[in-house]
């Protein structure tokens, strides 16, 4: 720290702007330049305060302990929601310093106070007495303030003694500001429905800021002062003399009171003592009184504002309703401050510091602002003893030997803010609500004043979106880095995959050939057919997606060099199709011109055939149709395929051509891995072909393609001459599928599947032990379960189309009928939360495929004979509770008349309670239902009973009702 050139004092204070805090300074200010010292203007707000936002600001005290200061003065604003425990805790935190305290005493330190009694007393005297005011409201300060304290007294005594009633519907209050005796306004008028002039002759504010906004409030509603009502204030700050009309007010002092503070610090005295100011009433216009002077008690009536007591001191602050009376350097700063709240806003836009400072340095110099600095604490966002010297100007020497590093805070002040002459300080906290970042301290200059406490709120909303930035940037970098990761592992386990194909391909080509060979001899059996079936969309799966891995690495390529007759190759490929669309009863209708040439790869036409018409097939219902044409359009070749499916949503054909979007769908039967169309699309983008899919005329989806038309012959080389891809052929239609004959005397049970194979392969492994109802789909589940007797157990796949294996077995679980019937799903899902959600549902197991035959089948036989062992425990409870019935019938017959029960009951001084439970122990019931039936515990009903045996004088139930029925 470097040595000290001037005395350092220190003073606490809620705002810089306010024109009591503004008198106050402009005195310290007088007398630190007079004395060559330098203060520092700690600025909070109130201590306690009620206002929640305000909170932030203080821990700006705390720095005063940290400036090596030579002495402290403390504001009395700052104690107006205090308790004077509050005020002395605060206070006693710098009792090592020397301490002067202004408007308030403590047990630390001098006290400057002003005698406001007599000024404040001479002031509503001057109403009562000299006017005759009858109705004087009131508008007090804080309801903590010891200021609002004393004056509401004083105005309450005055009132008293003069024989004028209190009226509390005229007395309100404020804070000290202007906006509250604006508000103030409003409550008498708006809210309490009083009329000045009528209710009120005369409006009296604890302080000439309130006094304003009262002034401003009545002329804003049409009100005169004082013709209509009168209004007085209270602290002769320097623009009372400069409203219209000018404010009758009193003056304790303030000026002078900033100088004596100066003065009792340096020539410090630690001996506690008070010095004592005298307030004095100042009559002007606003009381009704006219000019002149005259002689009042002390008081004198002042000369009007053109020829004003005291001229304003260049040097006291500006304020902006007074713009428009200034002239020269006064206006201009005025002007310039302006211009700076539209400049405030170019701070949101700030994205580092180094724009921060590049801003500072750019704006405060037009305020005549010689030096500002802004600091933030090492420790964001709490704050700490360390900062860093971030962004600033008006050193000496260079500023860039200090930038970014660690200073202490004593460093701060004995350093950095300490220059070759004297200086002030105004220093103000930076933070966003209940985060703290650092301070800016900004060398003082009273025309500049309502900058500062316009600056540090814009500036730490800065900071925060400045933090906010980083954050943003350290997430963003994060999230790169994790997508790159998750790209590398989504690598290693695609080409984990592309392995695995690889190696698959082998086996699944010598099975293949096998199964053609053994298919190839006379009467092989059937039932291998569906295993060529599934083998084969086994390989087409896994082509299909080593095809889409090349495609997405553009590695897959064709050579688009030959000449094909389009029409004679749909031709063919619809061959191949009949036969396999006959099986599910679905027609093909060709519609094709001839000749029509197209320059294509033969192998990618085949695709591009072969997916568009197996799609259309696959999706299209029984007794359906598909449609294919073949024609000339504007020049283009077109292959159009169209079926009466269920058709494709606006969401679907957007994303219809990416790969695998199949698979992040809600799956289905129908469905593949969902890369099909995306081979299809890349190899007609790289024609310069088009695809285009739209709803049909018949409801389904449409797909048409715009080929090239070229007027080349074809060429040698077309689909006759490559082996053709067929389609995987159903073996097993849907119309297969028949019931076989019931016995009736087997168990039964539905399956629901809407794989053809999977259900003839379940019904035809089942059918020996029970009787099967097979349907394919949820909807024919729900139609065979009307006219069928409830069968024993329900299996269902669950992911079908149109209604869900979940949906299926949620509208089961509302039916009556159906709810108790077990139920197992089977599934090719092998996530937890589907099982999870399958059990949850109220399905009693959860089978994932591939399973074994076997093990469904040991369930199946477990489940049907816990069934058959809860119907016989249910028809045990049945016959016990007829027994029991019939038992209570007999025992009614029995029992005597109620009038003789109720007499019995009388007899042994049963409760009401007692009564109605030894009336139900006497009909038969149990404890446990005696307790449903009259809603109480059974411990509650053993309770009552023992009671009961005791009044009878019986120990067991046999006796309790043996004693009732033999009574006479």
């Amino acid at each position: 720290m470097s040595k000290k050139t001037r005395p350092r004092f220190g003073v606490l204070t809620d705002w810089f702007q306010g024109y009591y805090q503004s008198e106050l300074i402009s005195g310290i200010e007088h007398e630190a330049k007079r004395n060559n010292i330098d203060v520092f203007y700690f600025v909070g707000r109130s201590i306690n305060s009620p206002y929640p936002h305000e909170e932030g600001f203080n821990v700006v005290y705390d720095m005063a302990l940290d400036a090596s200061l030579d002495g402290l003065a403390i504001l009395p604003m700052i104690t107006n929601f205090s308790t004077d425990k509050q005020v002395s805790e605060f206070v006693s935190r710098y009792a090592s310093l020397p301490l002067v305290t202004i408007g308030f005493t403590s047990t630390h330190g001098n006290a400057i106070l002003t005698n406001n009694v007599n000024g404040f007393h001479s002031l509503v005297r001057h109403l009562t007495d000299d006017h005759g005011y009858r109705k004087l409201a009131f508008v007090n300060g804080p309801g903590k303030s010891p200021d609002a304290i004393e004056r509401s007294g004083i105005y309450t005594s005055v009132l008293r003694s003069g024989g004028i009633p209190l009226d509390s519907s005229l007395i309100t209050s404020g804070n000290f500001s202007t906006p509250s005796g604006r508000e103030a306004v409003r409550t008498y008028i708006d809210e309490r429905g009083l009329i000045p002039g009528r209710d009120m002759d005369v409006i009296v504010c604890a302080n000439d800021q309130m006094a304003w906004g009262v002034l401003n409030e009545l002329e804003d509603r049409g009100f005169n002062v004082p013709r209509d009502v009168a209004v007085t204030g209270f602290d002769d700050i320097l623009y009372s003399i400069f409203e219209e009309p000018t404010i009758t007010t009193v003056n304790p002092h303030v000026f002078e009171i900033g100088k004596t503070a100066v003065s009792l610090l340096q020539s410090y005295d630690p001996a506690r003592k008070d010095t004592v100011f005298n307030a004095e009433l100042v009559i002007r216009d606003s009381c009704g009184c006219g000019g002149g002077r005259t002689k009042y008690k002390g008081g004198t009536i002042a000369p009007r504002p053109e020829t004003p007591a005291r001229k304003p001191d260049t040097e006291k602050p500006i304020a902006p309703e007074n713009i428009i009376g200034l002239t020269g350097q006064g206006r201009e700063m005025v002007m310039r401050f302006v211009k700076t709240i539209f400049i405030l806003d170019d701070l949101k836009r700030l994205k580092n510091t180094s724009e921060l400072d590049e801003w500072l340095v750019r704006i405060l110099p037009d305020f005549k602002i010689k030096s500002a600095f802004l600091f933030l604490y090492t420790d964001l966002p709490a704050p700490s003893d360390c900062v860093k010297l971030i962004s600033g100007y008006g050193r000496k020497h260079r500023d860039k030997d200090v930038r970014e590093k660690t200073l202490v805070l004593q460093s701060v002040f004995g350093d950095i803010l300490v220059h070759d002459e004297r200086r002030s300080s105004c220093i103000l906290p930076l933070f966003y609500e209940d985060e703290q970042y650092g301070f800016i301290a900004v060398d003082v200059n009273n025309y500049a004043s309502l900058v500062y406490d316009t600056l540090n709120g814009p500036i730490g909303s800065t900071i925060k979106n400045m933090r906010l930035m980083v954050e943003v940037k350290s997430v963003n970098e994060k999230l790169e880095e994790t997508n790159r990761m998750l790209y590398k592992a989504n690598e290693q386990k695609t080409q984990f995959f592309i392995n695995v194909a690889h190696e698959m391909k082998t086996p699944l080509t010598l099975i293949q050939n096998y199964l053609e060979r053994i298919l190839a001899r006379s009467n092989p059996d059937p039932e291998l057919h569906i295993v060529k079936q599934n083998i084969d969309i086994l390989i087409e799966n896994m082509v299909n997606f080593l095809d889409a891995e090349r495609l997405e690495k553009g590695r897959m390529s064709f050579s688009h060099d030959s000449f094909v007759d389009l029409c004679e190759s749909v031709r063919e490929k619809c061959i191949l199709f009949r036969s396999i669309a006959a099986k599910k009863d679905i027609t093909i209708e060709l519609n094709t011109m001839n000749n029509i040439v197209v320059k294509i790869d033969p192998w990618a036409l085949d695709r591009v055939l072969n997916n568009l018409i197996e799609n259309a097939i696959k999706y299209t219902p029984p007794g359906g149709r598909v449609a294919v044409e073949v024609g000339r359009k504007a020049g283009k070749a077109v292959f159009r395929v169209s079926d009466n499916g269920p058709g494709l949503s606006k969401e679907t054909i957007e994303h219809l051509f990416e790969p695998y979007y199949q698979l992040s769908r809600k799956r289905s039967s129908k469905q593949g891995i969902g890369v099909g169309l995306s081979i299809v699309k890349k190899i007609l983008d790289d024609l310069g072909a088009s695809i285009v899919v739209a709803k049909s005329k018949s409801g389904g989806a449409s797909f048409t393609v715009d080929f090239i038309e070229s007027k080349e012959t074809p060429g040698e080389k077309g689909l006759s001459d490559i082996p053709l891809s067929e389609p995987a052929a159903d073996i097993i239609s849907p119309g297969d599928i028949t019931e076989d004959e019931i016995s009736g005397d087997k168990p039964s049970i539905l399956i629901v599947d809407d794989n053809v194979q999977m259900l003839d392969f379940l019904k035809t492994s089942l059918k020996k032990t029970y009787d099967i109802f097979p349907a394919l789909n949820a909807r024919e589940a729900l139609a065979r379960l009307e006219s069928m007797k409830p069968p024993e157990l329900i299996i269902s796949d669950v992911m079908m189309d149109g209604m869900d294996g979940h949906s299926f077995l949620a509208m089961l679980a509302g039916k009556d009928e159906y709810c108790d019937i077990p139920f197992i799903f089977l599934s090719a899902a092998n996530e937890r939360d589907e099982a999870l959600h399958g059990l949850e549902g109220g399905a009693i197991d959860y089978i994932r495929k591939p399973f074994s035959i076997k093990e469904l089948e040991k369930k199946i036989e477990s489940i049907i004979a816990l069934r058959d062992n809860i119907q016989k425990r249910e028809i045990m409870k049945i016959r016990k509770g007829i027994d029991g019935m019939l038992s209570r019938i007999g025992g009614l017959k029995k029992r005597k008349s109620e009038k003789t029960f109720d007499s019995l009951c009388i007899k042994y001084g049963l409760s009401a309670r007692e009564k109605e439970i030894a009336s139900l122990l006497l009909e038969g019931f149990l404890n446990k239902e005696i307790a449903y039936r009259l809603h109480v515990s059974k411990r509650a009903v053993e309770y009552h009973i023992t009671g009961i045996f005791k009044k009878v004088g019986v120990t067991r139930k046999y006796d309790l009702i043996t004693k009732f029925n033999a009574q006479p």
